[in-house]
Order: C-alpha cells, then sequence, then structure tokens
C-alpha cells in the first residue's frame, strides 16, 4: 500500500483535466519505470512500477489544477517540484 500525504494546493485555478492529466502521468511514471529496469519481473505488475506511476499521477494531476484550462501543459520544472515533495 502507497500511504503519503498529498501536497497542498493554496489557489487551485482549474480544475478541467486533471483526471486525463492524472491518467497521463500514471502511465508515464509506471511506464518509464519498466523502461528503466527494463521490466524486470516479466508480465507481473510491479509494486515498485505501480507506486512511480502513482507518484508521477498525483505530481501531473496536481500541477495540472494550477494552470488555466486543460489545453495548457504544466512546467516540467512544476512537475519534478512536487513530484520531489510527494516522493521523500
Amino acid at each position: 500500500m502507497i500511504k503519503k500525504t498529498s501536497p497542498e494546493i493554496d489557489n487551485p485555478t482549474d480544475p478541467t483535466g486533471a483526471g486525463d492529466a492524472f491518467a497521463a502521468g500514471f502511465l508515464h511514471g509506471y511506464l518509464g519505470y519498466q523502461a528503466e529496469t527494463k521490466g524486470i519481473g516479466g508480465s507481473k505488475i510491479s509494486p515498485d512500477a505501480v507506486k512511480r506511476g502513482m507518484q508521477w499521477a498525483c505530481a501531473v494531476g496536481t500541477c495540472s489544477v494550477m494552470v488555466q484550462g486543460a489545453s495548457v501543459p504544466s512546467k516540467r520544472e512544476s512537475i519534478e517540484r512536487i513530484l520531489k515533495s510527494i516522493s521523500a
């Protein structure tokens, strides 16, 4: 189980697209972990890959509500700052 406090959002701007951003972040983190480890474990779902996917999902979803409009991507620096705070 993954248990971590979510980052505080002082002033959310627009929730449009947050779910899509969350899903994209999960895929990025999960597949990135699988690529880095060359899919060690075969076809089994790696708990570490799921953990990485959830960390990225939370970071990207959080950043997405801090900008106006779903078509404006979050800056990588913003995502990495949130990722660092939830991965520590």
